[in-house]
């Protein structure tokens, strides 16, 4: 897909550092570009020209597959698992529900889940059948 300017604006390059996990090392990367478009603003992926996203942390986060595993920055240390996580949260979620054993329970059905996008897409059952 070429870029160019627009009746709407001008196109710009968005940059971002990203460093090593491990160590200090950081350098800039040309993540996206950005451009505005009836007057909503679109991020386009620089190396896979992915349909635009909406916001420049979905470009980043989109980015990390292209950059490779030593550049995510966050990593399960529970021994034998070295999951690697793009967000924090995530890797929270990830130590909680997998290597702590908490659950949720469904409180219509008393069913139980290790994970909460599970447990989400189980309510939305619910919700369709009533």
């Amino acid at each position: 897909m070429a870029f160019a300017s627009t009746s709407s604006g001008t196109l710009k390059k968005v940059y971002e550092r990203f460093t090593k996990r491990g160590t200090t090392e950081s350098k800039p990367f040309l993540i996206a570009t950005f451009v505005i478009i009836n007057g909503r603003e679109h991020y386009y992926c620089n190396d896979c020209k992915t349909a635009p996203f909406s916001r420049k942390g979905d470009a980043k986060r989109h980015y990390y597959g292209h950059l490779g595993k030593e550049y995510i920055p966050h990593q399960c240390n529970v021994p034998g698992c070295n999951r690697l996580f793009i967000q924090s949260g995530a890797l929270k979620d990830h130590i909680k529900y997998i290597h702590d054993g908490e659950t949720i329970h469904c409180a219509q059905c008393n069913e139980e889940f290790s994970n909460p996008s599970t447990y989400s897409r189980h309510q939305k059952r619910h919700y369709a059948a009533a």
